[in-house]
């Protein structure tokens, strides 16, 4: 089992074995690291968050899951502000 994540602007797109899922950058509340190896994807509640370990992902490289949530942190920090609802 091999995970892609990529920047995609408003989201994180995720590929795992042929599926896509989409998570949208504003939903993501945290993204930390839990028993050495594993990134949590945090969202509302635990039931809706994303746990990822570290040695299933392929891109980006990250040499390990610490340097990997900084990235990812990173990307979601620098997500473009919705519209307003004029």
């Amino acid at each position: 089992m091999s995970y892609t994540i990529f920047d995609n602007g408003g989201s994180l797109k995720i590929l795992r074995d042929g599926r896509t899922l989409f998570i949208t950058k504003s939903t993501i509340t945290e993204i930390t690291v839990i028993r050495e190896n594993v990134i949590k994807l945090g969202r509302a509640n635990c039931i809706n968050s994303i746990y990822i370990r570290h040695p299933d992902v392929s891109s980006p490289f990250a040499f390990n899951a610490t340097t990997l949530a900084i990235l990812l942190n990173s990307w979601v920090a620098n997500a473009p502000l919705p519209p307003p609802n004029d």
